[in-house]
């Protein structure tokens, strides 16, 4: 179990400091130019293991249904993310992804018609939301239009992981690792490429080294290295064992709030993100237990 709560160690920090690094990067960088900056450096490491190792038998229609996840999973969420984190504190992000097992208990159903939800399930998914409509209520209470409409688009973004994941699911078991980052990651990179085009302001643009330092460790180290590590935490301890694992990314984001912006979300949203929490530790409980039964 040493390496299980190693690896769950360099996920939190990975995953818990990308939502600074994005504050830091779209400072210098246009918002989908740093999203899909990010998904080319993974997409290229990616390419490189694919070129490395083994390959799948898969047919193409498993390899462009990958794409299509992507598109979901990648794409849309940090199109939100990039551009939403210009007006909230990058460590609202990181609350707001803490529904994400929520939403994906909620579609589940809808993708496999025999993951039906255990009655007591819906007191789980129910303290959920509550967490999550505390989680936004601030935003709601802002004058600032921007911030009610960053606070909002967050629950997009959980919702677009949360059906990626379930899609992922469907897909991943006929690809390898390498094959369903590079796929997937390709997704994302065509979705963000016309918004880059149409929607970025160029002009603002400064491209500062520390912009490129931020886009770099979320390339290599919060999305390739870090799904890596994931996906092989899954195959070696099980989902069980892996769902622990977003439970702390959260509170590594709240600190280097606190540490390097010197603030920290509105009280009402932090305790909506801990409501979320218990909502996920309840239903998975219920989940695990329907399974096991």
């Amino acid at each position: 179990m040493l390496m299980f709560w190693l690896g769950t160690l360099i996920l939190s920090l990975f995953w818990g400091g990308s939502y600074l690094a994005i504050r830091i990067a779209i400072g210098e960088i246009p918002p989908f130019a740093g999203a899909g900056l990010r998904l080319v450096i993974a997409w290229g490491l990616a390419g490189i293991l694919l070129l490395a190792g083994q390959r799948s038998a898969a047919n193409r229609s498993w390899k462009l249904a990958s794409i299509g996840v992507g598109v979901i999973s990648f794409g849309v969420p940090w199109a939100i993310l990039f551009w939403a984190e210009r007006f909230v504190l990058p460590s609202l992000g990181a609350l707001a992804a803490c529904s994400v097992p929520i939403f994906t208990r909620l579609l589940s159903p809808w993708v496999n018609p025999a993951d039906s939800h255990p009655s007591g399930e819906w007191i789980g998914i129910g303290i959920g939301f509550f967490g999550v409509i505390l989680l936004v209520w601030p935003s709601w209470q802002s004058p600032d239009p921007m911030q009610i409409l960053s606070g909002s688009i967050l629950l997009v973004m959980s919702l677009g992981y949360a059906a990626g994941i379930l899609g992922a699911r469907k897909v991943s078991p006929h690809l390898t690792t390498a094959e369903s980052i590079f796929y997937q990651v390709g997704g994302g990179i065509l979705f963000l490429l016309p918004l880059t085009l149409l929607f970025d302001d160029w002009q603002a643009a400064r491209w500062g080294w520390a912009g490129f330092a931020s886009i770099g460790y979320l390339g290599v180290c919060s999305t390739f290295l870090a799904f890596l590590i994931f996906f092989n935490m899954v195959r070696r301890y099980g989902s069980v064992q892996a769902s622990l694992v977003p439970y702390f990314p959260p509170v590594v984001s709240l600190a280097l709030d606190r540490i390097f912006l010197k603030t920290l979300p509105e009280p009402l949203s932090i305790a909506g993100g801990l409501v979320i929490l218990v909502g996920v530790y309840l239903t998975q409980q219920l989940s695990f237990s329907k399974r096991s039964a």
